[in-house]
């Protein structure tokens, strides 16, 4: 159950193909491990008894030994009551099995109730059932065709054919239950939509089930014949590539999955109970019988225009991200309409992706209007490549400056930009983005001067509103930074500070200049809260991401300024 050597790339591949739970020790595997137990055994010779308590056993020590984690033990104790049930000649009850699982794993670990993990193992079983119930009883109530049965029965292809179409016809029936019962929970927590995920599994799980199989069959040849493993588990290499490189392909489609805000808490609750009461209640009512199934379609159709609903703010709303050593500022308008300005780290563009997409999904935002990018410099950029990925991006912002195709993130950048066709804009000082008529989005810097780095061209950004003004200068410093201060009229009520905070941009002239309200250092330096405040001195409130978390401000529409730090 180790993940730790896959990448985070196969991870997500897997996960947008709705195959995550191939490297999740899960259900699955543990039912594939006891029936080649039991396989094994009976091919032995031997008896029931013995073959049952050989499956218990080593299932138990198999469970131990991955972790114990609730799926595989819910999986573990299911399989032993069947096969203690299988033994004694006892009928089972399929949810007085399941319900005996779960008072149990309670037992020893009350917080199971809470372990996503364990909601999928459990809701993947329902769908199971049910979508089992269903497909019998459509097979009991079909009108049977006698020259249909007639043909069929002619000939040995004829009965290989139909046998093969029911299969089909069946799995995708299970496949669609367990589809439908996880879908809210997996998008309410992990804000993915996997509509490939359904076709993926019914055609790669036979040959995932094989995989399975042959990974224990090396793992035991490595076990106890290491000499004899090295060409089985190449061979299983290869085919494992192979496997990955199909899913991959059905990933690469622009539609097979969706990244969403998520389901709202509430939400998710109130389809589960009326989902488990229009299948677990038995109804004498006609009314009550067609009203609940019509009941859980209207609510499913309604959780769909919650994802995409966007709200307007009732005034401007910001947020400083916290990326470590980076900048990402979050503009959420008066309009519903957000702006990035900038979104890099210089530990992980990813990891700051991660922390955009889920203050964007928090904040039920699905899409990004424009993306500004200051300059070049990673810590600025590195994360917007991922966010292309996820997030829906209106378009992209920057200045000619930035074009410097020697640098690999910008040539990153274009293509993916030219491949998914989001438009890029460039602008030059004094140009305004019209994205709200109530604020306005002003670049003030550069003009038409080309300074020597790029920290230097970086665009400087006005934001105003309600007689409100706020300033995201980027990492400016240097002849650029003497510049904008002798042309541009100052006091800012909220200021990033320059470059991070570095003290050589925010020195005695800069700081007279800008006389900010509140000034926020985006950045991982400890000590830097302490030395800002030392030099803008008590009139100015000081926040740094390091120290505070992610920052966020709030100007109402009366011009009611708040700043909320969430450490």
């Amino acid at each position: 159950g180790n993940r730790s050597h896959i990448s985070l790339e196969t991870k997500e591949i897997l996960a947008e193909s709705g195959m995550f739970h191939l490297i999740s020790i899960s259900g699955l595997h543990i039912g594939f491990l006891a029936l080649m137990i039991h396989v094994f055994c009976r091919t032995m010779g031997f008896e029931l008894y013995k073959t049952a308590l050989i499956v218990i056993c080593l299932l138990v020590l198999y469970a131990l030994f991955t972790g114990a984690r609730p799926p595989v033990m819910r999986a573990t104790l299911v399989i032993s009551c069947l096969f203690y049930a299988l033994v004694w000649n006892r009928q089972t009850q399929t949810y007085n099995v399941l319900a005996f699982s779960v008072l149990i794993l309670l037992l020893f670990n009350p917080s199971v109730v809470f372990d996503t993990g364990a909601q999928l193992s459990y809701l993947a079983i329902f769908g199971l059932i049910e979508g089992s119930k269903q497909f019998h009883q459509w097979r009991r109530y079909k009108k049977k065709d006698k020259l249909k049965e007639l043909i069929r029965n002619s000939s040995p292809i004829h009965q290989l054919r139909y046998y093969i179409s029911m299969k089909f016809l069946q799995s995708s029936v299970l496949m669609a239950g367990i589809f439908f019962v996880n879908f809210p929970l997996i998008e309410s927590k992990f804000h993915l939509i996997s509509v490939s995920g359904f076709l993926t599994n019914l055609l790669l799980m036979p040959v995932a089930g094989l995989c399975i199989c042959a990974g224990y069959l090396i793992l035991l040849l490595v076990l106890f014949f290491p000499f004899l493993a090295s060409y089985p588990a190449e061979i299983m290499n290869d085919f494992l590539t192979f496997f990955l490189q199909q899913i991959r392909m059905l990933t690469e489609y622009s539609h097979g999955h969706i990244y969403s805000p998520g389901y709202p808490e509430w939400w998710v609750i109130l389809f589960y109970i009326i989902l488990l009461t229009t299948i677990l209640s038995q109804f004498q009512n006609r009314f009550l019988k067609k009203a609940f199934p019509i009941l859980l379609l209207i609510w499913s159709c309604f959780g769909l225009t919650l994802i995409y609903q966007e709200e307007s703010n009732p005034g401007l709303k910001g947020t400083f991200l916290s990326v470590g050593h980076g900048t990402s500022v979050l503009l959420e308008l008066p309009n519903g309409k957000t702006v990035l300005y900038d979104a890099g780290s210089i530990n992980s563009g990813r990891r700051a992706s991660s922390v955009i997409e889920s203050v964007l999904w928090k904040h039920g935002h699905s899409r990004i209007d424009a993306v500004i990018i200051s300059h070049a410099d990673i810590d600025h950029c590195n994360a917007i490549p991922y966010l292309m990925d996820r997030i829906p991006i209106g378009s992209i912002v920057t200045t000619p400056t930035f074009l410097d195709f020697k640098q690999s993130i910008v040539k990153l950048i274009c293509t993916k930009a030219h491949q998914l066709k989001i438009p890029l804009q460039l602008v030059t000082g004094k140009d305004q983005l019209r994205i709200d008529k109530d604020v306005s989005i002003q670049i003030i810097h550069p003009s038409n001067t080309v300074y020597e780095s790029d920290n230097e061209n970086s665009v400087v950004l006005l934001i105003e509103y309600h007689g409100k003004r706020i300033l995201l200068p980027g990492d400016i410093e240097g002849n650029a930074l003497t510049d904008l201060i002798n042309k541009s009229e100052g006091n800012f009520d909220i200021f990033m500070t320059p470059h991070h905070g570095s003290l050589s941009a925010n020195d005695p002239e800069t700081i007279a200049w800008a006389s900010p309200l509140i000034a926020v250092s985006s950045g991982a330096n400890e000590r830097v809260n302490e030395r800002l405040k030392m030099r803008y001195g008590q009139k100015t409130q000081i926040y740094s991401t390091k120290k505070h978390g992610a920052i966020t401000f709030s100007i109402s529409p009366a011009g009611l300024v708040k700043i909320n730090p969430n450490n």
